[in-house]
C-alpha cells in the first residue's frame, strides 16, 4: 500500500472510531478522534467535513453556539472545496451537506446574529439542495427551521402555518435528518402560545406530547412549560387569589400545575439545557410567588444568573425581564436582593451589547427600551398579562 493511501487509511480507521463513540452517545469521548481528523491534511475533504459536522452538532447539544457555529462553517467550507461535478455522487457531500446547513442557520439565529444573509442563503441553497436528494424529510426540516426564524423576526403566522405542515408530514415517516417530529410539535405549541388565537389548542397538544412514552425529554419538557404559562397567564388575567393559586400548584394529577411542574423539572434535570433548566426555575418562582411564598427570589436569581453566563445572551435578557416582573407582582416587591439586581445587570448589560442585533429581527427602539425599563427598575409595573405584556416579542426572540 502506498505511503499516500496508508495515511488516508489511518485518518478512515480514526474517523470511523470518533463516528461509533458520536452514535453510541459517548460524544465527550468522540471529540479527540474527531479533532485529529479535522487537523489532518492526510484525509479528503469528505472526511473533514463528517469531523467538524460531528463536532458541531456536539457544541450545539450543548448551547454552545458559537463553538457550533464555528464548526458548522468549518464543514460547509470543506463541503465547497468538492468539485460540483462531483456532488450528486459523493454520499458524504449529500449526507452532511444539508445537515450542516440546518445547524448552521439554527446557531446563527440562537445567537440573534445579524448575519441574515448566510440564513437566508442556506435556506435557498439547501431548498435547492434538496429537489435532489432523497433525504424523504428535508423539505419539512427546512420548513420547520424557516418558520422558528419567522417566529423571531415577528411572523407569527407564517410560522405556525410552516410548523404545523412540517409536524403533519414529518408525522407519516421513519428518519429524520434534524429534528424529530415531536421536536417540531413542541415548537408549534410555543408560537401557538404566544397568539390569542393560537391557546386554545395549547392544552390539547400538549396533553398528546405528554401523554406519549415514545416522546423524549426535551419535547415533554416545552409541553409541559407551554401548559404552565397558559393557567398561570389565565389565572392572573382573571385575578386569582393567592389561595386559588396555591390550590392549584398543589394539584399533582396529570393535567395539575404541581403535577405538571414536576414534569418539567424531571425533563429539565435530564436534558441539562440552560432553556429548560431556567424555565422550570423561573415558572415554580412565578407559581409560588403567586401563591403568597416569598422566600426562594434570591436563591433563583443566583441559579439563573449562572445559567445565563452559559447559555445565549438573549435567553439571559429574558429570564432577567421575568425575574423582575414576577417579584413586581408580589407582595414583597419592595424587597430588592443582591442576587436579583445582579442577574437584571448582567441582562441589561447584554441587551445593550445586543442592540444592533435585536434591530436586525425587526424590533424597534420603544420594544428595546421597554425591556430594559423593566431591567433597570426594582418592582417595575408589568403592563399586560403574562403572555402579552411586553415579554411576548422577547419570548419570540428568545426561545428556539
Amino acid at each position: 500500500m502506498a505511503t499516500n493511501e496508508l495515511a488516508a487509511r489511518r485518518v478512515r480507521d480514526t474517523l470511523e472510531h470518533g463516528m461509533r463513540l458520536f452514535h453510541d452517545g459517548l460524544r465527550e469521548a468522540a471529540m479527540p478522534p474527531l479533532t485529529a481528523v479535522l487537523g489532518n491534511p492526510d484525509g479528503p475533504p469528505e472526511f473533514r467535513i463528517a469531523a467538524a459536522g460531528l463536532l458541531a452538532e456536539t457544541y450545539r447539544g450543548r448551547a454552545d453556539f458559537l463553538r457550533a457555529e464555528r464548526y458548522f462553517r468549518t464543514a460547509l467550507a470543506e463541503a465547497d472545496t468538492i468539485p460540483p461535478g462531483q456532488r450528486p455522487h459523493n454520499e458524504w457531500y449529500l449526507h452532511y451537506r444539508p445537515r450542516c446547513a440546518l445547524g448552521l442557520i439554527t446557531a446563527l439565529r440562537r445567537l440573534i446574529s445579524p448575519d441574515h444573509r448566510t440564513i437566508e442563503t442556506e435556506l435557498r441553497d439547501t431548498r435547492d439542495l434538496a429537489r435532489h436528494l432523497t433525504i424523504e424529510d428535508l423539505t419539512w426540516q427546512l420548513a420547520a427551521v424557516d418558520a422558528v426564524y419567522r417566529r423571531q423576526r415577528g411572523d407569527l403566522d407564517g410560522a405556525v402555518g410552516l410548523l404545523r405542515d412540517a409536524r403533519d408530514a414529518m408525522a407519516g415517516l421513519t428518519g429524520f435528518c434534524f429534528w424529530y417530529p415531536e421536536h417540531v410539535a413542541a415548537l408549534l405549541l410555543q408560537v401557538q402560545l404566544l397568539t390569542r388565537s393560537g391557546r386554545a389548542l395549547v392544552r390539547r397538544g400538549a396533553r398528546t406530547l405528554l401523554g406519549d412514552a415514545s416522546v423524549r425529554s426535551w419535547s415533554k419538557a416545552v409541553a409541559a412549560a407551554c401548559c404552565l404559562h397558559l393557567t398561570l397567564d389565565r389565572l392572573l388575567e382573571r385575578g386569582a387569589s393567592t389561595a386559588e393559586f396555591a390550590a392549584a400548584a398543589r394539584d399533582d394529577s396529570p393535567d395539575g400545575a404541581g403535577g405538571i411542574l414536576e414534569v418539567l423539572e424531571a425533563c429539565a434535570r435530564d436534558e441539562r439545557d440552560p432553556l429548560l433548566d431556567s424555565e422550570w426555575l423561573v415558572l415554580r418562582l412565578a407559581w409560588r410567588r403567586a401563591a403568597g411564598q416569598t422566600g426562594d427570589a434570591a436563591q433563583t436569581a443566583g441559579a439563573l444568573l449562572d445559567i445565563a453566563r452559559r447559555a445565549p445572551p438573549i435567553l439571559g435578557v429574558l429570564r432577567g425581564c421575568e425575574m423582575r416582573l414576577i417579584i413586581a407582582r408580589s407582595p414583597a416587591a419592595a424587597v430588592e436582593h443582591a442576587a436579583v439586581a445582579a442577574l437584571a445587570d448582567h441582562a441589561s448589560r447584554t441587551l445593550g451589547d445586543l442592540g444592533p442585533s435585536i434591530a436586525s429581527y425587526g424590533y424597534g427602539a420603544d420594544t428595546v427600551a421597554e425591556w430594559a425599563r423593566i431591567l433597570a427598575t426594582p418592582g417595575a409595573s408589568p403592563h399586560g398579562g403574562w403572555l402579552d405584556g411586553p415579554l411576548s416579542a422577547l419570548r419570540c426572540l428568545a426561545w428556539p
